[in-house]
């Protein structure tokens, strides 16, 4: 639920910070990158998308799923 609200995950934020050249990949991967965090980030990243995976339709910030052809995004 808190991902769904905008919460950033720990692996998404590290990965900004090595973006912005406050850290190093090497150091986020050492601290975070466990299968837990990488299935969290995948599903930020889902949540986020505003395109369908399944049709290719846009969609709207607020739909939890594809009004065409009802892929959860």
């Amino acid at each position: 639920m808190a991902l769904e609200n905008g919460m950033k995950t720990l692996l998404g934020y590290g990965l900004d910070l090595v973006r912005e050249g406050r850290t190093t990949l090497a150091e986020v991967e050492r601290m975070l990158l466990t299968d837990a965090s990488l299935e969290s980030e995948r599903r930020a990243r889902s949540l986020s998308s505003l395109t369908c995976k399944g049709c290719g339709g846009g969609l709207d910030e607020d739909w939890l799923e594809c009004p065409y052809c009802l892929t959860a995004r």
